[in-house]
């Protein structure tokens, strides 16, 4: 049987979803929903949907579903989700999980209340260089891990469009939008070792009156009410210290991405994917070779499908999400009041083996 797949949201990231789904066997594209109604019926006609909606609870009643991907803006991540779930429907939700840590907690109650997998877009884990890394450390390669650093800059970078720029629909700036990425793959590196406390600083330097810094499209500077630039450092359960640095626009020479793992025997970095130990008295450089190029979207919903059919193991647990929030959260509250976040909240990640 074809599994019956809908997609809430359709929007430029739904393209990369549609890609991956056409990918796998046994797909029947069913449903589509957006608030936008011609974008909607457009896309629908497009991509071969047999019907489309602008409201997803009229969709999920309607419409008998096996998985749906949400590919709506930030604040519109966990309504459709909750509903879904409740529905028993398998749900790929798009990065950042939630606007915050809370809303968060609560598509972990329902999925937890759930027949249906909830994984959440977090498709750096799917790049095979990437998953190279990972594997040297859970091998132990880098012996006891105590430091990492979440870096994500652009030079010139900051979404002229959508509602990127707006706090009350993205939650925040660089930090939730591009940082999510980098902090969510530095901490899988780390295994997910919990948060005690976070310290942190947000700027606005270039949002409200540099145009030249904005990219696809312009603002206007009066509805700029996010960060551009913004730093922590996170203090880890496992005694493991956490730099992050997140920024649309900077005075760098080019875009940067970076993450750093360091252990007592060795270390890796992402972007450029290298480790670092010594053997038999001499240090040593590691570079990889003959990795496959992938489209990390694309394998992510792949993978999905698998999950979907039982064929494989969930990889982006919302409970590691949980603890990339708190994190994003703790930084623009310290930001705002000037005094490190003590984390109290919890949450332990399923053991690996679990389907959810």
């Amino acid at each position: 049987m074809p599994l019956k797949i809908g997609i809430i949201g359709t929007g430029g990231i739904a393209e990369f979803h549609l890609r991956g789904y056409r990918r796998a066997k046994d797909i029947q594209l069913v449903a589509c929903c957006d608030v936008m109604g011609e974008r909607v019926k457009a896309f629908a006609e497009q991509h071969g949907f047999k019907r489309h909606y602008t409201d997803f609870r009229t969709m999920l009643a309607k419409e008998d579903l096996d998985a749906v991907s949400i590919c709506t803006p930030n604040y519109a991540h966990k309504d459709p989700t909750i509903e879904a779930l409740k529905r028993n429907v398998n749900v790929l939700c798009e990065k950042p999980t939630a606007m915050n840590a809370k809303e968060v907690k609560a598509m972990i109650q329902a999925s937890r209340k759930s027949k249906a997998l909830l994984t959440i877009g977090q498709h750096f884990r799917f790049d095979p260089k990437n998953q190279a890394l990972k594997r040297m450390v859970d091998a132990g390669d880098l012996g006891s891990i105590y430091y990492g650093r979440s870096h994500s800059t652009r030079r010139v970078g900051i979404p002229g469009w959508g509602a990127f720029h707006i706090k009350e629909k993205s939650a925040g700036g660089p930090m939730i939008d591009i940082g999510v990425h980098a902090l969510d793959l530095t901490l899988w590196l780390m295994g997910f070792p919990g948060v005690d406390s976070v310290t942190g600083q947000t700027y606005v330097k270039f949002g409200k009156t540099k145009e030249q810094y904005h990219t696809w499209g312009k603002i206007d500077p009066k509805t700029f009410t996010v960060e551009d630039f913004a730093c922590g450092m996170a203090r880890l359960s496992n005694g493991a210290t956490l730099l992050i640095e997140s920024a649309w626009a900077s005075h760098t020479e080019t875009e940067s991405l970076l993450q750093v793992v360091l252990g007592d025997k060795g270390g890796v970095t992402a972007y450029p994917h290298r480790a670092y130990t010594v053997r038999n008295g001499t240090h040593v450089n590691i570079e990889f070779t003959e990795l496959p190029e992938v489209e990390p979207h694309e394998e992510e919903v792949l993978w999905f499908v698998h999950c979907v059919r039982g064929e494989k193991e969930n990889v982006v647990r919302v409970e590691e999400t949980y603890q990339t929030m708190q994190i994003i959260d703790a930084v623009y509250k310290s930001a705002e009041t000037g005094k490190e976040v003590v984390i109290k909240d919890h949450i332990p990640v399923p053991s690996k083996g679990s389907r959810k």
